[in-house]
């Protein structure tokens, strides 16, 4: 009786450990990238919507996805990796240039994944724009003056790439798996 109880302990502990990396299942292709708005203090407000097709690398259980921030073309936003060391979180903090007191400090944190695609919470945080005339010609996406914006980042798999495929960039800025 004792010994069953330990193997039911056991197996629940493995699904709860399974839980707990919310990338295991994602995998590298094509994603349609939503974004909409949790809190938004910004202005103008962060980008949300429909985005379009992005591609997502996956290596060693860590997800690289793009994060666009302003409304340039997906192919040159910036993007964010999160590893399953770091439980699928990041953070940096930018300076804005030419601005010695102003900064964004941005997070992301993968909220859930799974075969059909995952979510990530990506919030920025500014400050000391109002000491800064030129935020906005230094750096397009800033914001009016300090705020904070929470946005929630939908990836929806489209296709999945799996290796010795990989993803090219195809016609007309678009991605595309080729396996030649």
């Amino acid at each position: 009786m004792i010994q069953r109880t330990l193997m039911v302990f056991l197996a629940i502990g493995a699904v709860g450990c399974a839980s707990a990396h919310p990338s295991d299942e994602v995998a590298p292709g094509i994603y349609e990238l939503s974004a909409s708005a949790d809190r938004d203090a910004c202005s103008p407000v962060r980008a949300i919507g429909a985005m379009g097709e992005v591609a997502v690398l996956v290596e060693g259980g860590a997800v690289d996805a793009p994060v666009p921030d302003t409304d340039a073309p997906l192919l040159v936003a910036p993007r964010v990796r999160l590893s399953p060391s770091q439980s699928y979180h990041a953070e940096t903090n930018r300076r804005v240039p030419g601005c010695e007191a102003a900064w964004v400090h941005e997070e992301w944190t993968m909220l859930e994944g799974g075969a059909d695609g995952f979510r990530v919470l990506h919030t920025q945080e500014w400050q000391g724009l109002a000491d800064c005339a030129a935020a906005r010609d230094a750096m397009p996406s800033a914001p009016d003056g300090d705020c904070r914006a929470e946005r929630v980042l939908d990836y929806a798999l489209e296709s999945a790439c799996h290796a010795p495929c990989r993803l090219v960039l195809g016609e007309a800025d678009s991605v595309a798996c080729s396996c030649s």
